[in-house]
């Protein structure tokens, strides 16, 4: 029996994601979700402890999804009033880059690009080190592409503030031309060129 979204709740919502079989069964759960939080701000707490809950489902994909999924459909609602939230799971998201299911990377890519394009210039200095942090050892080459790409879309949208915080950036960047993977060596020589 299907249940109309508008009737649930945010942990039916949220819930019946992991069991939904495809993205276009959980998009409806995610912009539901989304319209919870652009209703009452409030709720962002809650929704957000649920993003998390759903990312570290190791054996359900479409948890994972759903977290991305989420996440995404906020910032396509009302950005501006959970921006600080959307940058606080700004890191599990790019981690979720190098899921290894790839629709879950590919839709968190496409996230991470949500968030980083709408981004209030002035918190470049906090979003910053949280994309250096992504470029580390310990984390997967996709995820590595993720932040250089984020890099590359935070200039277009914090050049200004951003060229003050180049002496943090160049050296990093410039490291990771080096990586094995040619993936992460063109996303590097992409984010100098921006």
């Amino acid at each position: 029996r299907r249940v109309d979204c508008f009737e649930m709740s945010l942990s039916e919502l949220a819930d019946a994601l992991p069991g939904l079989k495809t993205t276009e069964e959980r998009t409806p759960n995610c912009e539901k979700i989304a319209d919870l939080v652009a209703a009452d701000i409030k709720v962002i707490s809650d929704v957000m402890d649920k993003v998390k809950e759903l990312s570290e489902m190791k054996k359900k994909p479409g948890g994972r999804e759903g977290a991305v999924g989420i996440v995404g459909a906020i910032a396509e609602k009302c950005y501006d009033a959970a921006e600080p939230f959307l940058i606080a799971a700004l890191p599990l998201v790019l981690e979720l880059c190098a899921d290894k299911m790839k629709f879950v990377g590919e839709l968190a890519q496409k996230v991470v690009k949500k968030i980083i394009e709408k981004i209030n210039p002035y918190m470049a200095p906090t979003v910053v080190p949280m994309l250096m942090d992504s470029m580390g050892n310990e984390q997967k080459w996709q995820t590595h592409v993720a932040a250089l790409q984020g890099l590359g879309y935070m200039m277009l949208a914090a050049g200004e503030v951003l060229s003050t915080l180049m002496h943090i950036i160049v050296p990093k960047v410039a490291a990771m031309m080096w990586e094995m993977k040619q993936e992460v060596k063109d996303a590097a020589t992409q984010c100098l060129q921006d």
